[in-house]
């Protein structure tokens, strides 16, 4: 199945398959996404998207057809909702009846995730997006002559990684882990507490165009370069402040953080020993998310292509 998450600068296709315990990843493509394509996170020109889509898919002799799309933006909305021990078709009405009542009359498509049992309650994940986005993103796929299978979400993706592949605590690990995805316009965070999502934020870089495309040629350069570059400093030191809005959510919430770990991933994880500067300038550890990865996630670019690989499982 072809997975494509569709960023501000890159669009990350992965051709890849799930079967029992393993995830298959046979191969990975990025490519740039086209000029003003895509505003706040979501797709406004679906034809170009598609082109481009079109032009690599037959460049590199892919055939799969069955393709979901990975959505990342401050558009989503994301709602947990606590509900009784009931059944299926009782779960199903009650999110759609507490996302209409937070929604109104606006018309969304919601989807929703379980989530671990609490205090004799179920908790649910309800996340949705504008019935139009929903629509321009069939079109795209379907232009680019794909076959749309599902929409997801990156939060959602990296649960999927987490919960049923280990991506970062392993059983019985009792910590509290922050996935910080970093990518050309957002930071997505998303908390975990053992294997199971406690809070999930999308925020936008608070930096304006030129300061983030300038940050962006320097990817290729050594840390002595970026540690004197004042821009990329002044670039750090906002996603830094971002992480510790976190932190101090958590520990506001009363949430032990001795067990904290603060992982990375998105292209900014592709700077020169970036964990090292950010953690510099926080005064704590953050690693890669490949130093965590168990041996089912083999790939040296799962950084960049971890929402792909997160969309390849459906649950």
């Amino acid at each position: 199945m072809l997975t494509i998450d569709v960023g501000s600068r890159n669009i990350k296709i992965l051709v890849g398959s799930v079967s029992g315990k393993s995830i298959r990843m046979q191969n990975q493509i990025l490519l740039d996404t086209p000029e003003n394509a895509v505003l706040n996170g979501l797709v406004v020109d679906p034809d170009a998207v598609a082109a481009a889509l079109k032009g690599v898919l037959e460049q590199n002799r892919i055939r799969d057809k069955k393709a979901t799309v990975v959505i990342t933006s401050t558009d989503i909305v994301i709602r947990e909702i606590k509900l009784p021990k009931t059944g299926k078709k009782n779960i199903d009405m009650i999110v759609a009846n507490e996302m209409e009542s937070f929604l109104g009359e606006d018309d969304y498509s919601v989807e929703y995730f379980m989530q671990d049992q609490e205090d004799g309650a179920l908790r649910s994940f309800a996340f949705a997006l504008p019935s139009q986005v929903v629509e321009t993103y069939k079109k795209m796929l379907l232009s680019a002559g794909l076959m749309p299978a599902a929409l997801d979400i990156a939060s959602n993706c990296v649960r999927k990684l987490v919960t049923k592949w280990n991506l970062l605590a392993t059983d019985g690990d009792p910590r509290l882990d922050i996935l910080v995805d970093i990518g050309y316009s957002f930071i997505n965070f998303n908390i975990f507490e053992k294997k199971n999502l406690l809070y999930s934020r999308c925020v936008k870089i608070d930096a304006d165009e030129e300061v983030k495309k300038h940050v962006d040629s320097l990817r290729n350069k050594p840390r002595s370069e970026l540690e004197q570059d004042i821009e990329f400093a002044g670039y750090l030191s906002v996603i830094g402040d971002e992480i510790q809005k976190i932190i101090q959510f958590l520990i506001s919430s009363d949430f032990r953080m001795d067990d904290l770990k603060v992982f990375m991933c998105g292209g900014c994880a592709n700077f020169d020993e970036v964990t090292y500067l950010l953690g510099e300038y926080m005064n704590m550890d953050i690693s890669l998310i490949e130093s965590r990865r168990s041996q089912i996630f083999k790939e040296e670019r799962l950084k960049e292509f971890l929402n792909a690989l997160g969309a390849q499982i459906r649950l």
